[in-house]
């Protein structure tokens, strides 16, 4: 994994320099800058203008701890101790329970959804010791990313994908006249209790979903490596300004009839919740037909789709008359504009994913597969549900009304 590699690579060049033994891996803790011997205080970076002065003279910074998501704790000269504590604009790290450290609320602001991401996924960094390569040498904790699957550089176009690969993909079930479960739509589960899918994956000529499954690969086998799960569903809950007509605001979320318990195969996945999405493309999945008007698959599919600027979508659709003005916000255009490569009927509802620079075995949903022309053909992208224009509304659904 070339990716863990180049971390661990980093974190010895760092620590070689500047590990200190007086800092006590927490934040507001006094410590010495080794490389000036004035006192400090261990503090996030981004608080620490002269620690990040220092470092671009050539100094560099003495690093009390270094966290999830490359967030340093460096030693702050002539900083002060704050008292600070946990808010609803702090962040707690997860993963610590019995000892948890408060950031000050003016440095880190991370909306609830990405604290439970952190939290859910502490499991996918391990706390290594390293020692530095000094003649007396101190060992300092670091964190590395410990999955199977580093952000794949990966639905028609697309390759089957492999066990616990996508252990957050969730596959909804419908009843049947004859009593058999009909699968049909995908998912995203998001949290202990919940799966995010499109709306129109809710109200269907099937009725509602009965049924969702978690840690699946291959619906024609009941025994393969992932080990499925079966939920029922408890509730769903449509967005109420949903429209089926124009497909607007497409998106839903369904609570499970019990509790999720995470595994290797079966782990939530995070919610993307800024406006603009760094990389230029992103992972969609699920079992839908790999041909338009084909039948679905059993395995499931990954196919990676360039993330598009909207005005290509506008002109796509624009001969729609809900869209003459153009798509709205609430919408994200994807797809491979040369063809060949899409998402398609029994798609819907799964999710499009992409993963951070900094931590590829942690997977994000920007986007909620919604609705197409036809499938995988030249200049015909297909519109995803973006998620980041839900985020209060899904927040206050999954996580606060649970507390």
């Amino acid at each position: 994994m070339l990716s863990q590699h180049r971390h661990i690579t980093i974190y010895l060049f760092l620590l070689y320099f500047s590990t200190s033994s007086n800092c006590q891996r927490t934040v507001n803790k006094p410590c010495t800058v080794k490389s000036t011997g004035a006192s400090g205080v261990c503090k996030v970076d981004k608080s620490c203008p002269k620690a990040k002065a220092d470092a671009e003279n050539g100094l560099p910074p003495t690093i009390c701890e270094i966290l999830v998501s490359s967030i340093y704790v460096v030693c702050c000269e002539g900083a002060q101790v704050t008292n600070v504590q946990a808010s609803e604009n702090s962040f707690v790290d997860a993963d610590r329970n019995d000892n948890p450290i408060v950031f000050e609320n003016e440095n880190i602001r991370l909306p609830l959804s990405e604290r439970k991401c952190l939290e859910y996924n502490k499991d996918n960094v391990e706390r290594v010791e390293v020692i530095p390569l000094l003649s007396d040498p101190r060992p300092s904790g670091v964190l590395i990313t410990k999955c199977k699957f580093d952000g794949l550089p990966l639905v028609i176009g697309g390759k089957p994908s492999l066990p616990g690969e996508f252990p957050f993909m969730a596959v909804l079930g419908y009843s049947t006249t004859d009593d058999s479960i009909k699968w049909n739509c995908g998912g995203t589960l998001i949290s202990d209790f919940y799966v995010m899918t499109a709306a129109h994956c809710i109200i269907t000529k099937f009725g509602r979903p009965v049924l969702v499954r978690l840690g699946e690969l291959d619906l024609s086998k009941d025994d393969d490596n992932s080990l499925p799960e079966d939920f029922g569903v408890n509730d769903v809950r449509v967005h109420p300004d949903y429209n089926p007509i124009s497909k607007n605001n497409d998106i839903a979320v369904i609570k499970l009839s019990k509790k999720v318990k995470f595994n290797e195969f079966i782990r939530p996945a995070c919610l993307w919740n800024k406006q603009k999405i760094g990389p230029p493309s992103a992972i969609a999945t699920g079992w839908g037909a790999t041909e338009t008007g084909g039948s679905t698959t059993d395995i499931l599919q990954k196919v990676t789709l360039d993330l598009l600027d909207m005005s290509i979508c506008d002109r796509t659709y624009g001969n729609i008359k809900y869209y003459k003005n153009g798509l709205p916000k609430t919408m994200l255009c994807a797809g491979i504009l040369q063809g060949g490569k899409d998402t398609c009927q029994g798609d819907s509802g799964g999710p499009l994913t992409i993963t951070k620079e900094d931590n590829q075995c942690i997977f994000y949903t920007v986007g909620i597969t919604s609705f197409g022309r036809m499938c995988a053909l030249e200049n015909t992208p297909a519109i995803y549900t973006k998620v980041s224009e839900f985020i209060p509304w899904l927040q206050r659904i999954v996580w606060e009304s649970e507390s």
